[in-house]
């Protein structure tokens, strides 16, 4: 699995403690088509710091590296200092992820699993009232 580097410029990112990251929040677009750059651009246009997800998935299945780890995401309200945001490429509430994304979903999902040993993988819309992802 490849993960591609995003190197985003980003300010006042607040670190957190990696050993209390227990849960992966799963989210997606809600957009037919966008790149890292554009989502990048649209969590700075709506008050963030900038990429707010740690990780994000294309529907080629190339997978690119956001917010780096150590530090707080910007993906669940209220759910971001324990969580990894993993979002993918897609607008699920009309449309059906095909097998190159589901495939490097599960991959970089299982590599987190892994390596920071999670068990509790959940949809944004656990936590937040949101349709993301249905």
């Amino acid at each position: 699995m490849e993960i591609i580097d995003t190197n985003f410029s980003y300010t006042n990112l607040i670190k957190r403690d990696i050993n209390l990251i227990n849960t992966i929040i799963l989210h997606h677009t809600a957009s037919t088509t966008a790149t890292p750059e554009q989502i990048h651009q649209w969590h700075k246009a709506s008050g963030g710091v900038g990429f707010g997800y740690n990780f994000y998935v294309r529907k080629d299945g190339k997978i690119y590296r956001g917010r780096p780890t150590q530090y707080r995401g910007g993906h669940a309200s209220g759910h971001n200092t324990y969580s990894i945001g993993v979002c993918f490429e897609g607008n699920f509430e009309n449309e059906k992820m095909k097998e190159p994304q589901k495939k490097s979903g599960q991959e970089i999902v299982q590599y987190l699993k892994d390596r920071y040993n999670i068990d509790r993988v959940i949809r944004h819309s656990d936590v937040n009232a949101t349709a993301c992802p249905r």
